[in-house]
């Protein structure tokens, strides 16, 4: 598949282990043995993993409702419908946080999700 290649012309240097193709049918190797999560040098991140082939794209506005469907069930019950969960009076999601129904970190990742 060329993932390995890839992975080193992103990172401009010879990092991960490469094959040449086979003459008899094209294909190229496994020679990824480990997973590994590589920083590139603008930023970005890649994972390197053996035998994989084939992600799934996750819908990011349903996926992230199903995420948290326990704040948003607790978000119905918020005194004002706009509620941002940030500090507005009757706010429900708040009140969990506090009596600690809903852990404090939960509900940062529901608030920052990315």
């Amino acid at each position: 598949m060329g993932k390995s290649t890839i992975t080193n012309l992103l990172l401009d240097k010879e990092h991960a282990k490469v094959q040449k193709v086979r003459l008899t049918d094209s294909h190229g190797r496994h020679t990824t043995a480990h997973r590994e999560l590589l920083v590139l040098p603008n930023g970005g991140m890649i994972m390197d993993t053996p035998g994989l082939r084939e992600l799934q794209l996750w819908s990011g506005e349903e996926g992230l409702q199903e995420s948290f469907d326990d704040i948003e069930e607790l978000a119905a019950n918020c005194r004002f419908r706009d509620c941002r969960h940030e500090s507005e009076p009757g706010c429900a999601v708040l009140s969990a946080v506090e009596l600690g129904t809903i852990e404090q970190e939960r509900y940062e990742s529901f608030q920052n999700p990315e």
